[in-house]
């Protein structure tokens, strides 16, 4: 499983899958990458603005844990500057993936993607193929279509890999 940000990812969704996929008998490594301090730093204020500085905010109040302090007990977790580093590469090498699911990543290689035996795999917050990329929801709005999950494989292109499953879920 491939996040980013383990000191500001916060998302309790995210932890609960990590701690409930080795209950449910699967095996699982967690790497986190963009794990240097200007690229937390970076990803705090972007996500939380300069409030960051004066309060601690929690979006989700019943999670009080990032998810790296949730999980790290539950599961081989390993941090790596960038998902595409040779580190990471190799790291991969080793584990040997039948499949890497990708939560919330940047591009990733070419190299990294012909790693896994069955494939990678993304959950896209956009209605695949309209909305690709980044500001999804945004786009989302701005046409008033509806909202979509949007579970592909990943292949060279911008989510542009085969689809698994598309959803439609409620704004909120």
């Amino acid at each position: 499983l491939l996040l980013r940000y383990p000191k500001v990812e916060n998302n309790k969704w995210k932890s609960d899958l990590v701690v409930n996929l080795p209950r449910e008998g699967h095996d699982l490594t967690v790497v986190f990458g963009e794990c240097t301090f200007y690229r937390h730093l970076r990803s705090a204020l972007k996500t939380y603005g300069f409030d960051f500085f004066i309060k601690k905010r929690d979006l989700d109040k019943s999670h009080s844990k990032n998810v790296y302090e949730s999980i790290k007990n539950h599961v081989r977790v390993f941090k790596v500057d960038t998902h595409n580093s040779n580190y990471c590469l190799r790291l991969l090498e080793n584990i040997s993936p039948d499949l890497i699911i990708m939560l919330g990543t940047g591009i990733v290689s070419n190299n990294l993607l012909s790693l896994p035996r069955i494939g990678t795999i993304h959950c896209h917050k956009g209605k695949l193929p309209k909305y690709r990329g980044l500001d999804t929801v945004k786009w989302t709005l701005l046409y008033d279509d509806e909202l979509k999950i949007t579970t592909h494989f990943v292949d060279e292109g911008i989510d542009t890999g085969k689809i698994l499953l598309s959803r439609r879920i409620e704004y909120s």
